[in-house]
């Protein structure tokens, strides 16, 4: 066997000298990093970069000491190294990229104490950030057991006692590394920034195992998507495919099922299938998730975000159509009762709207994989939504609540007054606001009384109205922080 051309030499080399740009890239981020940045992120990269480091340099060690010839140990060295670099390009690709946006001064750090406390609620060992994106859009990412999903990924073999130590400091981090990122546009609009109640969602779904109890749903089962293979099966190949069997009229073009058996243009078909019902499976939970931590205030949010990107747009793979999933969210606030004599007649009635609109829309799609994909949701959405209400019925959102907290928060932001906290069960304590109560309110004021707000400020005329949705946000945000640092003071020892 010939001596490979690149040297186990420049190859190692070519590892080091990674691993060096990657530390030093590293380190000048962190110099950039605020304060508020999540400095255990950093440490989890330091440590994972070790971690390789020290895999790579064991495993070269380990051949070395073999008993082959320098050819083969210089083969199995430059073979361990591409592992080694394909790894730490990995690393690069999935990981720097949240570290490059920490220093970014649109993170709404307002915001952030809120999310990271709800976040706990779920998994109380997760650090939590967020970072602005250059898209108009909401995202999720997370990492669970990051340095240990990583080396399990490592192809290499690992030593017993290097397993045991790389373990030990993969202890020291959060079981969980969550990023939420959202559109630049909005980071100082707390109306705005609702829809991360949505990615809150996907965590939840994610750490609660949710959605393990929806899927795998059987497309096999679904009528629908058996007559869509049928009707696959007896579409005309192209002119440019085969011809059909002498046994057919002359020049007659062959059917796909005449070249292809029916099970195996089932089973793509079905699988391509699963995959977008997979997509909506987690998609819909986190909305109704996030509407049963946010009540009314994340449906509005969800509709005017959507208006943005067109009610009427069509299911895509990855998501449901707007109408779809707001379909999905009218139900579920009827079954939260907001649709009652109970509720508050400016919801109930906007909400009956909704309702209305609803049923004018077609939610069906025509593309036939979304149609089988609605179908599976419909049939399943009882146990859809009976998934997500047993993981939140602790703190469900519900007519009640809001008709108890919500009225005296709006109160305050339609005098100009950040609502930060009220009256506790304790004479002469406060308790503070939540972050729930606070974006119902504040939605609520937008949504149906912006004009007491405006009606406070002295400006043109014609400048009232963003101007008043600028107080509002500002009102919002501040009374989101302090209520946050008046939870945490008065979890203080002799608070």
């Amino acid at each position: 066997m010939p001596k490979p051309v690149i040297s186990a030499e420049q190859y190692s080399l070519l590892v080091r000298e990674r691993i060096v740009t990657l530390r030093q890239l590293r380190l000048g981020l962190i110099r950039g990093a605020p304060q508020s940045a999540p400095h255990r992120f950093f440490d989890s990269i330091r440590m994972l970069i070790g971690a390789i480091e020290k895999v790579f340099t064991s495993r070269s060690e380990d051949i070395k000491s073999q008993s082959i010839s320098e050819v083969e140990k210089d083969r199995k060295i430059a073979f361990a190294a591409r592992l080694t670099m394909k790894l730490l390009n990995d690393v690069q690709e999935q990981l720097f990229p949240f570290l490059e946006k920490l220093g970014s001064p649109h993170v709404p750090l307002a915001v952030l104490p809120a999310m990271q406390r709800i976040a706990s609620e779920f998994e109380t060992d997760v650090e939590l950030y967020l970072f602005p994106a250059s898209e108009h859009n909401f995202g999720f990412s997370g990492f669970r057991n990051l340095i240990e999903t990583f080396i399990q990924k490592f192809e290499l073999i690992i030593a017993d006692d290097l397993k045991a130590e790389i373990q030990k400091e993969a202890e020291k981090l959060p079981s969980w590394f969550v990023f939420l990122s959202f559109p630049y546009v909005v980071h100082d609009s707390a109306l705005h920034l609702t829809p991360l109640l949505h990615e809150l969602g996907h965590f939840a779904d994610f750490e609660l195992g949710i959605y393990k109890e929806l899927l795998p749903i059987d497309v096999s089962r679904i009528e629908a998507a058996n007559k869509l293979v049928d009707k696959i099966c007896q579409m005309p190949l192209s002119q440019q495919g085969p011809k059909a069997e002498s046994s057919q009229q002359p020049g007659a073009e062959a059917r796909v099922g005449q070249i292809l058996q029916r099970d195996v243009i089932a089973q793509q078909f079905f699988d391509q299938c699963s995959e977008v019902i997979r997509s909506w499976v987690h998609e819909l939970i986190s909305d109704l998730f996030a509407l049963r931590m946010g009540g009314p205030a994340y449906f509005y949010a969800f509709v005017t975000f959507a208006a943005n990107l067109g009610l009427e747009a069509k299911a895509e793979k990855t998501h449901p159509s707007p109408a779809i999933r707001i379909d999905f969210m009218v139900k579920e606030l009827k079954e939260l009762g907001y649709f009652s004599e109970d509720s508050s007649e400016q919801v109930r009635s906007s909400l009956k709207e909704w309702e209305n609109w609803i049923q004018a829309q077609k939610l069906e799609p025509e593309e036939e994989i979304a149609l089988v994909a609605y179908l599976a949701m419909k049939e399943n959405a009882t146990k859809l939504a009976n998934a997500v209400r047993t993981h939140s019925a602790s703190f469900s959102y519900g007519t009640n609540t809001f008709t108890e907290k919500v009225p005296a928060i709006t109160n305050d932001l339609e005098a100009g007054i950040p609502p930060i906290d009220r009256p506790s069960v304790h004479e002469g304590v406060l308790e503070p606001c939540d972050f729930a109560d606070i974006l119902n309110g504040a939605w609520t004021t937008y949504m149906f009384s912006p004009d007491k707000l405006e009606s406070l400020l002295d400006c043109p005329v014609e400048e009232r109205k963003l101007r008043a949705v600028s107080v509002l946000n500002e009102l919002v945000l501040k009374a989101v922080e302090a209520s946050e640092i008046l939870r945490e003071c008065q979890k203080s020892p002799g608070a």
